[in-house]
């Protein structure tokens, strides 16, 4: 055997918020599951990571009954309890075993089914979704592209998405490269989304997105790689060596570009070397379509903030920056007769006239969308609330933000990070932390957004894939982007209360 298995459990967390605890207690008792009845959508994912498998020269796997059952089970358990965990507690409601193994071992399985047990954990809005998002990752995409994984379980229970696999013990490995050779629409970054988090041994929150080689042989001491763009630049990158080689460029990989990596390694008795070649997507265009649904009417609240008549298209005449027709345009008026926002007054200089201006593309600092959001939800707690420094005007609201322990940069101590551009990817989560009353991380907020139908991310090739990506998490916020996100949630807040 060219690779020893030294356990009996390989686990990856993807959004993950507890750690992994593996004890001997005993699982429930077992159940049968050899009259499981597949789904047509865990058919569809099975087919979906078989293609994924088969173009990185691997071989198909098959679903599972037993852990199958024993996925779905641990997926009920995180819905049941909210949380995303390998771990289940023993004393809790659904509890069917400590870890993967247990798991299948209570459905039924037995012998080498539980002894090489691999279990993955995400979310999704369905099964292919979570499947992308394992593949953007390290250590989730490693153990869906096992060379040696012959069987999955595929369950999900709301957005909970678990596979459980497993792999022979055997000498049956093969080379396999992520992206595979050829492959289109790459993504061009990685932002630390997976437990264990990756990046945190080399202190950086982002990187290029992962490239992954897996070499037959799994010790390469002698590794050496480089990686290229299409005009021969050098790409320079952090690496890990584990039973995968992990390639993390340091900088965000390029749109629309093809990128080749060459890696010279021992392939046993021989120096070996593996060429091959990816090309990433192309770059989104236009600031991403900001959904502003139909609006629905409210049910009556006395909520004096409410405009008593609709957006009225008029404000030309008032500031010399404002457009009808734009996706902004409606929404930007709704903030101003709200009392959320207000005009910058600005000197034209080839008038010397000072005008009133929107200024619709400029970005937004955190304080002023902290301000915003707070004049929104909690306008008589802002009008309430002392300032405790006079000289600064986003005190009262820093304090409300500490108060509801938003996940802020700025603070009532740190107000010049406060004073920075926003990113979109912040302020989905400060605003999805505030909707949920706990904080949330910027995934789960990009999600939020996109099933609140607030925003349907960049088109990529004419499509939006509402992806953490397509969202553009590290694009500064624009001032129209936020009328257009707010009077989005105000909609989908009518809604929900209805």
């Amino acid at each position: 055997m060219k690779r020893i298995i030294a356990s009996s459990l390989a686990l990856s967390l993807l959004l993950g918020i507890g750690s992994v605890v593996i004890v001997t207690t005993a699982p429930i008792s077992t159940e049968a599951s050899t009259d499981y009845t597949y789904t047509a959508e865990q058919q569809e994912a099975l087919n979906y990571l078989n293609s994924i498998r088969q173009a990185s020269g691997l071989n198909p796997v098959k679903l599972n009954p037993y852990l199958s059952k024993a996925a779905e089970n641990h997926s009920k358990y995180q819905t049941t309890h909210n949380v995303v965990s390998h771990a289940e507690e023993t004393n809790k409601k659904g509890f069917t075993g400590n870890n993967a193994s247990e798991r299948v071992k209570a459905v039924g399985g037995t012998g080498d089914m539980t002894l090489y047990t691999s279990e993955v954990i995400g979310t999704g809005t369905n099964y292919t979704a979570a499947i992308d998002s394992f593949m953007t990752t390290a250590y989730h995409r490693e153990i869906l592209l096992s060379s040696i994984a012959t069987d999955v379980g595929i369950g999900r229970d709301g957005r909970v998405v678990t596979i459980t696999g497993h792999t022979e013990n055997s000498d049956g490995y093969k080379e396999v490269v992520y992206p595979y050779n050829g492959q289109k629409n790459v993504g061009i970054g990685f932002y630390g989304v997976e437990t264990p988090n990756p990046l945190k041994q080399f202190n950086v929150e982002k990187s290029g997105f992962i490239i992954m080689m897996t070499p037959e042989r799994s010790n390469q001491p002698t590794l050496k790689a480089k990686i290229n763009d299409s005009k021969g630049n050098n790409v320079p990158y952090f690496i890990e060596k584990s039973e995968s080689i992990y390639f993390f460029p340091k900088q965000e990989l390029k749109y629309d570009e093809t990128y080749t990596v060459s890696v010279d390694y021992d392939d046993w008795d021989k120096r070996a070397n593996k060429t091959w070649s990816f090309t990433t997507m192309k770059e989104p265009k236009g600031a991403g379509t900001v959904i502003t649904p139909t609006p629905i009417t409210p049910k009556p609240t006395p909520n004096p903030t409410t405009p008593t008549t609709a957006p009225s298209n008029t404000l030309g005449t008032k500031y010399v920056d404002f457009k009808t027709g734009e996706y902004w345009s409606e929404p930007m008026e709704w903030m101003l007769q709200r009392g959320l926002i207000g005009g910058s007054i600005i000197k034209n200089p080839k008038t010397g006239k000072n005008e009133n201006s929107l200024k619709p593309k400029d970005p937004l600092t955190e304080a002023q969308f902290i301000a915003i959001l707070y004049r929104y939800t909690d306008p008589a707690k802002a009008k309430a609330t002392k300032s405790s420094n006079p000289s600064d005007w986003a005190n009262v609201y820093y304090q409300l933000a500490a108060k509801d322990k938003l996940p802020t940069k700025g603070s009532l101590v740190k107000r010049s990070a406060g004073n920075q551009p926003i990113t979109r990817g912040k302020m989905a989560q400060i605003l999805a932390s505030k909707h949920y009353g706990k904080v949330v991380t910027e995934q789960q907020a990009v999600k939020f957004m996109y099933e609140a139908n607030l925003s349907s991310g960049y088109s990529v090739n004419g499509v939006a894939p509402k992806t953490y990506e397509s969202y553009g998490p590290t694009d500064k916020l624009q001032r129209s982007h936020i009328a257009a996100f707010l009077k989005g949630y105000d909609t989908y807040k009518a809604k929900i209360n209805q």
